[in-house]
């Protein structure tokens, strides 16, 4: 399983079993990275990094008053 995966500046890291996922904060996209470890039920393994790239993409468009 997974374990100590700390969220970093740019999105949040959630384990569940042998899972990490990344979610990014609102409207944030570029490369980020995380760390975790593995856990065999014995011991940890050496910690390992992941990148991660966030495309951006096209909001909606939004109107406003204009009088």
């Amino acid at each position: 399983s997974l374990v100590n995966a700390p969220n970093n500046a740019h999105g949040t890291v959630t384990i569940s079993g042998d899972r990490a996922t990344f979610t990014p904060k609102l409207n944030w996209n570029g490369t980020t990275t995380f760390t975790y470890r593995a856990n065999d039920g014995k011991a940890n393994s050496n910690t390992a990094t992941v990148t991660v790239t966030v495309t951006p993409v096209n909001d909606a468009p939004s109107v406003s008053n204009t009088t």
